[in-house]
């Protein structure tokens, strides 16, 4: 007889077996214990000949004792003990059983079994963190390596996919993506190597964000942010923005075309400082026309903003509010606290802030207001409501639109939108009302996701998607970490109706008419995807549907498509490819015939290539151009580009060229561009940009041309370190082996030290100088790199008022070293780990340091002069001598502190026989 109960317990009519808890919750690293029960329910004594688990379980302390007799109606009681070790934690069933085997008196044996449940909080975080905690890259080494801690904190295997950005253009990451597979709680090791684009400029800190991705799940699971400082004896506090050519520059050009139309260009851009946490920008851009004598401005603004909250004049952009809002006027935005914003803005529906060279016209206005709550990781969301007067069209709009996003449980997120419309003609009194609502769901977990977005919007609602009707399920079903089976549908339609069906003339004097548009595709689409190595393979066959009506146009297309994409990277080269093959029908003409359309990509660091190669109609558009009477035809084009430095980045630049060649529409393309930059200076650079382009019918007497621009400029940049309020700390760093606070004959300078001021760092050269430039007024901490064992022998704090020109002694510190020591129990195998256990030096006036033990469970202090107590505070083991005193003069500590320490609760007792 064998039978299992779910709930832990197995019972007959002649014996029950039951665990005490039928779950139990367990922690790693923590031992606990489950008491088993044998009842004797028969009327005879019952024979125990084994009490054994039914699997290896790891983890096992102590094994139940089996007793041998147990007589009628009398109960034992024994226990199993477990620890939560790793291996406990990793295994893939909840389930523990055990199996008892008994005999009542002469009958044959029988087996029967007991279980319990292990319950365990499954984390799904992956983390990624630096090995030190900070971080540095010399600028004068043509790379520099970052070590970073990749950790998964669950217990199953994951495969993740990491992603590094950089914010800033002057720091280089060699390798942007890194793929990794991880077993249940291993930690391993990346390298990422950086290096400067430009080595006579030097930032104090950048930041790189490492964004973790679940490849399986294609979910992010963790985004964090990597601070990276440059060593350097010249350190800046304020960026120069000498690389960042949008920051903080003034740029005077010529241009001219092949017409011989030609006009001068001035582009401006500062960032100012303006104290008490207000940070203020300016942008500005004017064209002069040389011939015309006029002028534009446009793309000209002012931003204040202060913790969050902004005002912005002058050329404004407004998201978010399902309508493009866009021109000249002004925006507000309130930090409401708590994740909440509230935004008002008015614009006038023109980009030039003023233009003699255009003909004036009446633009629309507009006027709106936007609150916003939330963060994208819980419930968020947003309200607008926007009205549009359009003097043009006579047309008056209004709508308002909400958003939000919500999460039930971890493997459910929503979407949700809706939107309310009306517009009303001032000509003759028209009006319509529209509405938009729209749902996307996604659901995700191991084997399965599931993504539907569905949304409509009625022909008259005045929103981005004014009647449109689009549904898109996705399906997809994971046989392993490297193969995925996915089915997709798709129905898209595209039906608008505009108001201005009146007799309205535009600004050239044009009637406007009632356009009629009707566009649907309609596809149904299988797929597998399989990885291997570094190659990644797709291949999907495909039912499509297009369909496009319009005053000229009414024609349909039924293809049936096969698709394969094939992607890998090596080291630095790149190469995507795909191919598909259709086999269509029109279905007006009934015409049938066969297509193919090729696509590759390959890049090589900064150099890319793009090839793409058509074999008759792919789309209705083409379609609409090709009848049955038509050759077959074949498009290509290729394009190339490169970014390119030279001369320690002196010179930069960006080339690229293009050919495209299409047989269906019967015309040649080509063009080619070039813009360089060449830093005359520090801070002056001349400028250059080129583009020609060739146009050339294949039709006999028909048009061909070309067509030119060229523009040739000077570029000042400027720093906000030469506007008041910024000033430079210049230090040079000895060793005072005598004390007295005096650079000494014979006292040595300090080259190749770590120099902090504040959370600013930089590097001393070979005289032991460092300068830190466009400092701002106030108070600093200046801190040196104690671990090798120099101290301060003055106050740390730098009032800066003015620039600052010092000489700083430094201190020959003591070093102690000290070790922790296991005192085991005899027949004790487990090991202990102390590694990051805090151990404190305390001097005589309480002022504390503290250190960590390392990986060698070692410890080491550089302290001065003067007695200390050493100690450690920490409940996880016992210590046979918590705290030790010591006295340092001059000279390192001789003795290896050593500190025995024992498990706590954990006892070995040996039983003789």
């Amino acid at each position: 007889m064998f039978s299992t109960n779910i709930f832990g317990q197995t019972s007959d009519n002649e014996v029950k077996f039951y665990f005490e808890a039928d779950t139990i919750k367990v922690t790693q690293g923590k031992t606990f214990t489950n008491f088993l029960y044998i009842k004797n329910l028969s009327k005879t004594k019952l024979n125990i000949s084994s009490l054994i688990a039914s699997a290896n379980y790891p983890g096992i302390l102590l094994m139940p004792k089996t007793p041998s007799v147990i007589g009628i109606g009398e109960t034992e009681k024994v226990f199993v003990k477990f620890i939560a070790s790793t291996p406990f934690m990793k295994m893939s069933s909840n389930e523990i059983k055990f199996e008892l085997s008994y005999s009542l008196d002469d009958e044959k044996s029988k087996t029967i079994g007991a279980s319990f449940q292990r319950k365990i909080n499954e984390e799904e975080d992956v983390l990624i963190y630096p090995i030190t905690q900070e971080n540095y890259i010399n600028p004068l080494i043509p790379e520099s390596t970052i070590s970073l801690f990749v950790e998964n904190t669950g217990y199953a295997s994951r495969s993740v996919r990491l992603q590094f950005d950089s914010d800033f253009a002057g720091l280089k990451l060699l390798e942007r993506q890194i793929i990794l597979n991880l077993e249940g709680k291993e930690k391993k090791t990346v390298e990422l190597k950086l290096s400067m684009r430009q080595q006579n400029v030097y930032f104090p800190n950048y930041n790189i964000q490492v964004k973790v991705t679940d490849v399986n799940k294609n979910k992010i699971i963790n985004i964090n942010t990597i601070k990276i400082m440059v060593l350097s004896n010249s350190t800046q506090l304020m960026r120069n923005s000498n690389i960042a050519t949008d920051k903080n520059y003034m740029e005077l050009a010529y241009n001219q075309l092949s017409s011989g139309f030609d006009y001068t260009q001035l582009k401006a851009n500062t960032q100012l400082n303006l104290g008490n946490e207000v940070r203020g920008t300016f942008n500005t851009a004017i064209d002069y026309y040389n011939s015309e004598n006029k002028f534009s401005i446009y793309d000209t603004y002012l931003d204040i903003e202060r913790k969050g909250s902004s005002i912005r004049l002058g050329n404004i952009y407004g998201n978010d509010y399902d309508y493009s809002v866009s021109g000249r006027g002004a925006k507000v935005l309130a930090n409401l606290g708590s994740k909440r914003n509230l935004e008002v803005l008015a614009v006038d529906n023109n980009y030039n802030i003023f233009s003699t060279y255009t003909n004036g016209f009446e633009s629309s206005k507009t006027i709106g207001a936007k609150y916003s709550f939330g963060d994208y990781n819980s419930f968020n969301g947003k309200i607008s409501y926007l009205f549009d007067h359009d003097p043009r069209l006579s047309i008056d709009s209004q709508i308002m639109h909400y958003s939000s996003g919500f999460q039930i449980n971890k493997n459910h997120n929503f979407r949700i939108e809706t939107g309310l419309s009306h517009e009303q003609s001032a000509l003759n009194d028209n009006k319509e009302a529209g509405f938009m609502s729209s749902i996307n769901y996604d659901y995700r977990d191991k084997r399965w996701d599931l993504n539907s977005l569905t949304n409509f919007a009625s022909s008259n609602y005045v929103g981005m998607n004014r009647g449109s009707v689009n549904t898109y399920q996705n399906i997809g079903y994971r046989f392993t970490e490297q193969q995925r089976l996915f089915l997709q549908y798709q129905n898209s339609q595209s039906k608008p109706k505009y108001l201005y069906n009146q007799v309205v003339t535009d600004n050239n004097g044009q009637v406007l008419f009632d356009s009629y548009n009707f566009y649907s595709t309609h596809g149904l689409k299988l797929g597998y995807q399989i990885s291997k190595n570094n190659w990644n393979f797709t291949f999907s066959p495909q039912v499509e549907k297009q369909k496009n009506i319009n005053n000229l146009i009414n024609e349909g297309i039924l293809s049936y498509r096969f698709r394969t994409d094939i992607g890998t990277a090596i080291k630095s080269h790149r190469i995507n490819l795909t191919a598909e093959y259709s086999y269509s029908e029109a279905s007006k003409t009934l015409y049938k015939f066969s297509s193919f359309k090729t696509t590759l990509s390959y890049s090589f660091k900064n150099f890319s290539l793009n090839g793409t190669a058509q074999f008759n109609p792919n789309t209705i558009y083409d379609l609409n151009y090709f009848s049955e009477s038509s050759d077959n035809f074949i498009n290509y084009s290729a394009y190339s580009s490169y970014n390119f430095s030279a001369l320690q980045n002196k010179i930069k630049g960006y080339l690229s060229a293009g050919l495209n060649y299409s047989e269906l529409y019967n015309n040649v393309n080509q063009n080619a561009n070039a813009n360089i930059e060449y830093k005359i200076t520090e801070s002056w650079a001349a400028t250059g940009y080129a583009n020609y382009s060739n146009y050339q019918s294949l039709l006999a007497n028909s048009f061909k041309g070309n067509n030119y621009q060229y523009k040739v400029g000077i570029k000042k940049y400027f720093s906000n370190g030469g506007s008041g309020g910024y000033h430079t700390i210049s230090l040079q760093f000895f060793q005072d082996k005598n004390l007295n606070g005096i650079l000494d004959k014979g006292e040595n300078l300090m080259a190749e030290e770590i120099i902090k001021l504040d959370s600013y760092v930089a590097k001393t050269d070979k005289n032991g100088k460092v300068s830190f430039r466009n400092v701002p007024k106030g108070t600093y901490k200046l801190r040196v790199n104690e671990s090798v064992g120099v101290r301060l022998m003055q106050d740390p704090e730098i009032i800066v008022g003015k620039n600052v020109n010092l000489k700083i002694g430094l201190g020959k510190n003591n070093k102690v070293k000290g070790k922790l020591v296991e005192v085991k129990q005899t027949y004790d195998d487990l090991e202990s780990d102390v590694r990051g256990i805090v151990v404190y030096a305390e001097d005589d006036k309480g002022q504390k340091t503290y250190t960590a033990v390392d990986q060698n469970n070692e410890f080491e202090f550089y302290l001065k002069n003067g007695s200390y107590r050493i100690f450690i505070e920490n409940n996880k083991y016992e210590y046979v001598k918590s705290s030790q005193t010591i006295q340092l003069n001059n000279a390192d500590y001789s003795e290896t502190l050593l500190f025995n320490y024992v498990k706590k609760d954990r006892q070995i007792k040996v039983k003789k026989f």
